[in-house]
């Protein structure tokens, strides 16, 4: 099962592979369309360096990534998921487990430029993107793209080799121009031979659905259940009771992209603010409301009006 630390901002270090997206719309450069055909088709191996903010801090996380076409399998070598692996086949993700023998299911990622969640603040917005050479990364000379939002706010930054279409390195900025996670790449290898196994689940692992866990967890607390949509990126990765008190449950569910991590609060009664805005500090915001007769407060490293805009998108 994933790692769900102890604690009132727990958050869970998930990272993925190459993330996932809708294709991408007529406004944004055509590279990206040429760089998508050309990740469907791609085989690599290669080691790569994960960093993302796990409990308001920088950490940084090794990874083994195979890629065959859309097929794609990570090794986490430490971190909360060491010993564990994600696989992606057919339009099907799973983190498995193997020393639990289980797997749990995954939202799945398929190819793309920019993480889901990202993707889904672009998507419809007008934006600028800039071309420039980007140097050697793991041995392969790259392409850099720097991506603005409406306001010239940086909002990633990428390395990709242009004639494979894998992304080398990729930088996530928060809405004050500050590294909030990325991953880059130190060793790659193309054309590597991939046995089939490489991205099945052994059929006798048990399988883990994370939105069943939340309504029994929700079900034992006398809440409702209440999720994130889909749609918007985030992952369903992770369920924890806090309270099963009558009249004073809170559930907390966990929610994670390539680079980002979320908590989802949900309670019969509201959490102290000024508590709140003292635990979260300068790198993680909070934003809270009320639905359904039940109090929501959602947690993360993103702007605030990107955390109202995942609020709204909250539904039972």
């Amino acid at each position: 099962m994933v790692n769900a630390r102890k604690g009132l901002l727990t958050l869970v270090a998930l990272a993925g592979a190459a993330p996932a997206f809708a294709q991408p719309a007529r406004s944004y450069p055509p590279e990206i369309t040429k760089y998508l055909q050309l990740q469907s088709r791609v085989n690599a191996a290669g080691i790569r360096n994960v960093t993302l903010m796990v409990d308001g801090q920088m950490r940084t996380f090794r990874e083994r990534v195979l890629k065959q076409g859309l097929n794609t399998r990570i090794e986490f070598a430490d971190g909360p998921n060491a010993g564990s692996f994600t696989v992606e086949s057919a339009g099907r993700r799973f983190l498995v487990n193997p020393a639990r023998r289980e797997a749990r299911t995954m939202a799945p990622m398929g190819a793309g430029f920019a993480p889901a969640s990202l993707m889904s603040r672009l998507q419809g917005r007008e934006g600028r993107w800039e071309k420039s050479t980007g140097g050697d990364i793991a041995g392969a000379k790259t392409v850099r793209w720097d991506v603005f939002d409406s306001r010239n706010r940086i909002m990633q930054r990428f390395w990709v080799e242009p004639n494979r279409g894998l992304i080398l390195k990729r930088q996530i900025f928060d809405e004050n121009g500050r590294v909030a996670g990325g991953f880059e790449f130190e060793v790659v290898k193309f054309d590597v031979e991939m046995a089939p196994n490489e991205f099945s689940v052994p059929t006798d692992y048990r399988i883990i659905r994370p939105l069943e866990e939340l309504k029994a967890a929700c079900q034992r607390a006398s809440l409702t259940p209440v999720i994130l949509d889909p749609a918007l990126g985030y992952n369903l990765d992770a369920v924890r009771i806090f309270s099963a008190q009558q009249g004073s449950g809170i559930v907390m569910s966990v929610y994670a992209d390539e680079t980002t991590q979320l908590s989802l609060y949900i309670m019969k009664q509201p959490l102290n603010t000024e508590r709140l805005r003292r635990l979260t500090g300068q790198r993680l915001k909070f934003y809270s409301w009320q639905q359904g007769g039940q109090y929501l407060t959602i947690i993360g490293a993103l702007p605030q009006e990107e955390l109202a805009r995942l609020a709204r998108s909250a539904r039972t």
